[in-house]
């Protein structure tokens, strides 16, 4: 019943975190397939259906609030629902549960809702889901027996052992290994949260091979400067130590060839300009995606303050345009309609163009002089920020008379609150989360649920309001911490009519930085291997040099030795052109001379006996 909900979790990436949830897996008619639950109780079935018909209808995914008792209290809890379609067809409907957190419910939830391959049907779970987790095993105990696995693969002993359960028992978590498919795995052991503490929960990951260790090993030594260049500085000296005290001592000695030594001047001149090229590509790297970053921040923050200013400015010019305007204003002779009935919950001022107040709806700062006077001379609208009734946007429009535009008839000054609902139809339209901050606090947000939780602060960061509040900076990039998922804002002044700030507006970059790590992690392993590679080369390339230097050398070395012993015979071959080769050749003809003269002096010494041997006979 709940082993394809448990794969589902498993692999769909809620395993990485350690919270309460209940997962469902409904067929098309919203009956329960399969479930799975961390310390969660059951979603009540008149919720559960009412969800599932409106996420069949709808055809997209839904997020619910509701509260549940978790251990003996009421939390908030939040439920996404998401249809799951095969060959266009809805087949059923996958339902989340987590309390408090909307962001992992986002990302848990994402799960496409259109052609999506999660089933070959009902029961059997697709091997692969959104986001698997490479070589990661999940295994769920209860009361020490192994009962679902993420795989079709299980320990081979299914039980846990006593020590084992002890340990756990004690610490709450324990490291051990387990034998799977007859391989060894690393696997760490957490006791669950159901309140009778009989299930633990086991991840597991296979031991990496030598390939894997040394993989790991290059990218420790290369990622690090510090460490490659202390390994270097502890060769060479001991390199330099070993081969004077052997020579000093006349004993045992380090002995390297010249090939040897030519490869380590290589290696020795090559790594430090290697590294710092990685150091520095790496630096490069993270400050190009930390400036794409934050002019992503800055172009959202400019969306923001364009969509407010644009709503604005086309209500006041609404109003302006209203037959109430052009009754109290223009003097026109026109009925009332609906829209007059709806002025009267907004909060406006009319004044006249040299400044005088001629009609006021509700509590308005009037302007400066000088503010009107800008509208007057410029003819064009002036956007401001105002709390006098809480943050709102004040917008000053020119009122004409239709046909005599030239004329400037009075000017009207709108005051609009920025609530929820706008913070959210503004999020909606530029495709962001925005928050604004009022004296320093939260005002409306589009993560309010996360401010009322405690999960954000509702405050703002200490530096960014002395830059923005005190300072007088316009844009202020910081970086906060979800869950522990670090994540870039962009954090934007909103000034009043007098210049100064008002209020600040933050849009917080979750997803982009999701995508810039990724980014990131990539980059940085292209550049690891970049760097390793060219060390390889700088090895290969010396060890090539070297073989072409020595083999002469040694060629000649061979050819003393064949003349030590007595072989005048062999020629040593020429191999290469250059000093070596002159050097080989002049080698050759010495070999050629010795080579006469001893054929001569045998010659000599043959003539010599038999006179000698003619003498000895005549006598």
């Amino acid at each position: 019943m709940e082993r394809e909900a448990f794969l589902a979790w498993a692999r769909s990436g809620l395993a990485r975190y350690d919270y309460s949830l209940e997962l469902r897996i409904l067929d098309r008619q919203g009956a329960v397939v399969s479930r799975f639950a961390l310390d969660m109780p059951a979603e009540s079935a008149v919720r559960a259906a009412f969800a599932f018909r409106d996420v069949r209808s709808s055809g997209s995914m839904r997020i619910y609030e509701g509260r549940r008792r978790l251990r003996g209290e009421s939390m908030e809890v939040y439920t996404g629902a998401v249809p799951l379609y095969r060959e266009g067809d809805l087949v059923g409907a996958v339902m989340i549960s987590i309390p408090y957190f909307y962001e992992n419910l986002e990302y848990a939830a994402k799960l496409p809702s259109a052609s999506h391959e999660v089933f070959r049907n009902l029961r059997t779970m697709e091997r692969t889901l959104t986001r698997q987790t490479d070589g990661l095993q999940a295994i769920l105990y209860r009361a020490g027996e192994a009962v679902l696995s993420s795989s079709e693969r299980f320990p081979a002993e299914t039980r846990l052992d006593a020590d084992l359960l002890r340990r756990i028992e004690a610490s709450g978590s324990a490291w051990s290994t387990l034998r799977i498919d007859g391989k060894t795995h690393e696997a760490f052991f957490a006791r669950g949260r159901n309140p009778e503490g009989t299930e633990i929960l086991a991840f597991a990951e296979a031991r990496g091979g030598p390939l894997a260790e040394a993989r790991a090993l290059i990218d420790i030594v290369l990622g690090s400067l510090f460490f490659a260049l202390l390994i270097a500085l502890l060769l060479v000296p001991l390199y330099l130590r070993l081969s004077l005290s052997g020579s000093a001592r006349g004993a045992y000695r380090f002995e390297t060839t010249f090939r040897d030594r030519l490869v380590l001047a290589f290696l020795v001149v090559a790594i430090l300009p290697a590294l710092l090229l990685g150091g520095a590509g790496r630096r490069m790297v993270a400050s190009r995606l930390r400036e794409a970053g934050e002019t992503a921040a800055r172009t959202s923050l400019q969306a923001v303050r364009f969509a407010l200013e644009r709503d604005a400015v086309r209500e006041a010019e609404e109003i302006a345009r209203s037959t109430l305007v052009r009754r109290r204003v223009l003097g026109v002779e026109e009925s009332e309609d609906l829209f007059d009935l709806e002025l009267s919950l907004k909060r406006f001022a009319i004044f006249s163009p040299d400044g005088r107040l001629l009609l006021q709806n509700g509590k308005v700062e009037p302007p400066e002089p000088s503010v009107l006077a800008d509208v007057r001379e410029r003819r064009a609208p002036v956007t401001a920020f105002d709390r006098t009734e809480g943050l709102s946007l004040v917008s000053l429009v020119g009122i004409t008379l239709e046909g005599f535009e030239e004329r400037l008839e009075g000017i009207l000054l709108l005051s609009k609150s920025i609530d929820d609902d706008w913070t959210a139809e503004l999020s909606d339209r530029t495709g962001v989360d925005i928050s604004f901050f009022e004296e320093g606090k939260i005002h409306s947000s589009t993560l309010s649920e996360l401010y009322q939780a405690g999960i954000l602060s509702p405050r703002l960061p200490a530096a960014v309001y002395l830059a923005l509040d005190l300072k007088g900076e316009e844009v202020r990039f910081g970086r906060e911490s979800l869950a522990g998922t670090a994540y870039l804002v962009g954090y934007g002044s909103l000034p009043g009519l007098d210049g100064r700030p008002v209020g600040t507006v933050a849009v917080p970059l979750l997803s982009r930085e999701r995508e810039a790590a990724r980014d990131l992690e990539g980059a940085y392993a292209a550049i690891t291997y970049l760097t390793f590679l060219v060390l390889v080369v700088v090895v290969l390339l010396a060890e090539t040099v070297g073989e072409r230097i020595a083999r002469p050398v040694r060629d000649l070395s061979r050819g003393m030795d064949r003349i030590s012993a007595g072989d005048l015979e062999q020629a040593v071959p020429v191999r290469t052109g250059g000093e070596f080769g002159r050097l080989v050749r002049a080698f050759n003809r010495m070999t050629g001379e010795l080579r006469r003269k001893s054929d001569a002096l045998v010659e000599r010494t043959r003539y010599i006996e038999t006179v000698l041997g003619s003498v000895g006979a005549g006598v």
